[in-house]
């Protein structure tokens, strides 16, 4: 009985450890693999590398009642480009990101503001960590 009590009372901490941002990048319909989301998630593209990046939140159905944005930043925390999330997606182009990265690392964070104008004027809005865009020749 204390077995199930323990689990029992166990449930919600699992739960709330498995509260992570849950993005998905890919390219060319390919999905880039990332694992967990964390500090060290990073993607290396090669400096030729044509097409774009397509951007989307796993869980769509968590974020109805407010509207995504895709923050790109250099090293310095200096925003390169912000792209809308529009039906799930943000594309990012990635011979202009090259450009306007400079060939230097890309940061990539995502932005979420409520609709509702009230929440809006009081809710604390902080970025979340996606992942690292490398370059390579």
């Amino acid at each position: 009985m204390k077995k199930i009590l323990v689990a029992f009372c166990m449930l919600p901490l699992a739960l709330m450890a498995q509260k992570e941002s849950l993005w998905k990048i890919e390219q060319k319909s390919k999905v880039i693999e990332w694992q967990t989301i964390n500090d060290t998630a990073s993607i290396t593209l090669k400096t030729n590398t044509k097409g774009s990046l397509n951007v989307s939140y796993l869980a769509p159905e968590k974020v109805t009642k407010s509207n995504q944005s895709i923050i790109l930043m250099d090293e310095g925390r200096q925003e390169i480009s912000r792209i809308e999330v529009k039906d799930n997606q943000a594309l990012i182009n990635i011979h202009q990101l090259l450009i306007k990265s400079n060939k230097k690392s890309v940061f990539l964070y995502s932005i979420s503001l409520p609709k509702d104008p009230l929440i809006k004027r009081r809710a604390r809005i902080a970025t979340v960590f996606i992942g690292k865009i490398n370059w390579k020749k």
